[in-house]
């Protein structure tokens, strides 16, 4: 299969430590197997060994293993124990899956740089169920358990495993343990790669960390393994917790207590193991988790089965006196069937076995340490599990979706790193400083947007507040132009009185005195010949005419019944009493402000709606005016001053029309009251006025 390159081993080894690049053999799915190259023998002949969390012990196959099947088909190197150093014990082993027998030796053992003189090891005659033709194949396994799990160390005076050696305090004076100087920090870490995924490449740390893990280092949570006797049998840890997502909703499985029988714990134990496939577990925990997803055992060979498209997304909670968050990818739970290729379904990649698990309830395989960034601590007595997760739930729920369901694949962007990322299409790898990349981003992505959004905010605000103050601005434009069409609307008193003067049925006022033949004296066109009385109802007056003058604005005024300074309401029916009106009426005279009459105040001009005077006349003038009709007494167009009516009114007789005459004039003929108090207009109050 292809693999992702590797760059070479780090560190300069002894008290420094070393980094090892391991090598994932098979398919990566059933046959997943990480080795870790070591030299055996005087002759330091190079294998590939299992690196296997879950035993303790190590065993290479021999030259002499011919008739069963797993050495009959290994095309690999073979070991030969010849020159070995026998102890005359045998090995017997049974794992979860096959079997391995064949005597014990002593014998030269080198990994990674750090040289045993003499490691007690198997030399395996008989192997059954492992699968060493897989690939290039590997020739045995290299234990990486604690030392109290050590089938050989009970045959054998307690002979230390390889990584007591490694991790010894100091070298063998007699030759027969580690030769070289071990590392100064006691641990052993596993970084294992994803099958067809360009995440981080697989290694195996001796007493130092990765390159590109070695800044999280202080992120690690560790955590001590469940003690057993006569003493630390497995990495082994609880599982407090399990959650479920489900569409976005959060389930957790029900949990009881431990099921195993060498082991006492109020929550199911999980074992940290890197030499199986997948993950097992129990019936009854396999039966709670996959009936999450209403999911039950196959009726025949009672495995599990799933879509191929449905993202698991899970995520377990493990330690003691700590708890540690471990989201799994969800391409880790599930992996298509070998026999049936472009199936929809799948097979899950945690299943259940009936017989008894008497060291755990559940066995965490490479599916499972995938997820993870395993480091075996000697730094405390008892041992502790170091935990570092490094799977990003978001990212990990993307890239299934790019592989399971758009049927693409994840490609790495620089081969040759050992810290790799997907492909634009699946977002950010898996890594937790790709991670910690991907939130910077995020964030910043945030904060562009927050500020955007108050920009435009600021822009909108501004903005309407610009267009308000144009809007006011035009709005006082449009109130003070003058307006080119009568309004039927009411409006106030005093706008009436302001446009009363500028025009008298169209024309200037002074023009309408023209118009009519009046002047500023008193006298008509043959009033200057004696021929029409100006001043009935107050005497003759004799003598030559005055000399003419035209009537200005300030000789113009007018108190009207009900007036006041704020407001001159056109309702007549509750007349101001004299007094009051004189000490309300304090302004200047203005242009609206008229007095019609000849002398008995029998003409009176008044405002009606604010646009065009009414003329409201007991003298010649109305007579003239009423002798029109109906229809000519509308109000004028005052665009081009012409009548809405049929008729023009016919014009008054100049000898029977009422002469203006200014209030000065009056007042020398009257008394003060009976210039302020001018009789009645010629309809009542309740009466509707009529507009021209």
């Amino acid at each position: 299969m292809p693999r992702i390159p590797r760059r070479g081993t780090s560190g300069p080894g002894g008290q420094d430590g070393v980094v090892v690049d391991l090598t994932m053999q098979g398919d990566g799915l059933y046959h997943c197997v990480y080795t870790v190259p070591a030299q055996v023998g005087t002759s330091q002949t190079q294998f590939q060994l299992q690196v296997d969390t879950g035993s303790s012990d190590t065993w290479l196959a021999s030259t002499s293993c011919t008739s069963k099947p797993s050495c009959s088909t290994f095309t690999g190197p073979k070991y030969d124990a010849s020159s070995a150093q026998s102890t005359g014990q045998k090995f017997d082993v049974t794992y979860q899956r096959g079997t391995v027998q064949g005597p014990i030796v002593l014998d030269a053992f080198q990994v990674g740089g750090y040289s045993i003189a003499k490691q007690a090891l198997a030399s395996a005659s008989d192997i059954e169920n492992e699968v060493l033709s897989t690939g290039s194949g590997f020739t045995g396994l290299i234990g990486l358990a604690p030392q109290a799990n050590s089938i050989i160390a009970q045959e054998v005076d307690d002979s230390p495993t390889v990584l007591t050696h490694l991790l010894s305090n100091s070298t063998s004076n007699d030759d027969t343990g580690l030769t070289s100087t071990p590392p100064s920090k006691k641990f052993v870490s596993l970084l294992l790669e994803r099958p067809f995924y360009p995440g981080y490449a697989s290694k195996l740390g001796i007493g130092r960390h990765p390159d590109e893990l070695s800044s999280q280092a202080s992120n690690i949570q560790y955590s001590p393994i469940s003690p057993s006797n006569p003493g630390p049998l497995y990495w082994r840890t609880p599982v407090t917790k399990v959650a479920i997502d489900l569409a976005g909703e959060t389930r957790y499985m029900p949990l009881g207590s431990t099921e195993a029988t060498s082991v006492s714990s109020i929550y199911p134990v999980a074992i940290l193991d890197s030499g199986g496939v997948s993950m097992i577990s129990t019936r009854s925990f396999a039966n709670a988790f996959y009936g999450t997803w209403g999911i039950g055992p196959g009726q025949q060979d009672g495995q599990y089965y799933v879509p191929c498209q449905l993202a698991m997304n899970v995520t377990l909670t493990l330690g003691s006196n700590v708890s540690i968050d471990v989201p799994i990818h969800p391409l880790d739970m599930s992996m298509a069937i070998p026999t049936e290729p472009g199936s929809s379904t799948c097979l899950g990649a945690l299943q259940a076995t009936d017989s008894d698990l008497t060291s755990g309830d559940l066995i965490l395989g490479p599916a499972f340490m995938r997820n993870i960034y395993t480091v075996l601590s000697y730094e405390t007595d008892p041992p502790q599990l170091g935990i570092l997760p490094l799977t990003n739930a978001a990212t990990a729920y993307q890239e299934f979706n790019t592989v399971r369901v758009l049927k693409q694949t994840i490609t790495p962007v620089n081969a040759d790193m050992s810290t790799t990322s997907t492909s634009t299409s699946a977002g950010a790898s898996q890594s937790p400083e790709s991670d910690n990349k991907s939130t910077m981003i995020g964030v910043k992505v945030i904060v562009a947007i927050v500020v955007f959004l108050i920009v435009a905010g600021l822009g909108i605000f501004f903005g309407v507040r610009l267009m308000q103050k144009r809007w006011k601005k035009q709005a006082e434009e449009e109130a003070n132009a003058p307006d080119a069409r009568p309004r039927d609307m009411a409006i106030s008193g005093k706008e009436k009185r302001a446009h009363a003067g500028r025009s008298v049925f169209g024309l200037e006022i002074d023009e309408a005195f023209t118009m009519f033949g009046a002047s500023a004296n008193g006298a008509g066109p043959s009033g200057a010949n004696g021929g029409g009385a100006s001043d009935i109802g107050h005497g003759s007056q004799e003598g030559p005419p005055k000399p003419a003058r035209r009537l200005t604005r300030a000789d113009l005024v007018i108190n009207q019944p009900g007036d006041s300074d704020e407001d001159r309401s056109d309702d007549h029916s509750h007349p101001t009493p004299v007094a009051q009106r004189r000490q309300t009426f304090k302004r200047a005279p203005e242009s609206s402000d008229y007095v019609w009459g000849n002398g008995s105040m029998s003409g009176l001009l008044q405002q009606h709606d604010g646009r065009y005077p009414s003329v409201y006349s007991v003298g010649s003038l109305g007579a003239s005016m009423r002798n029109g009709s109906d229809s000519n007494m509308r109000p004028m167009e005052a665009p081009n001053n012409e009548w809405y009516g049929s008729t023009l009114p016919q014009t008054p007789n100049s000898a029977n029309l009422d002469v203006p005459m200014s209030v000065r004039q009056v007042q020398a003929r009257s008394s003060a009251e009976h210039l302020i108090e001018p009789p009645s207009p010629v309809f009542k109050a309740a009466e509707p006025r009529q507009r021209i």
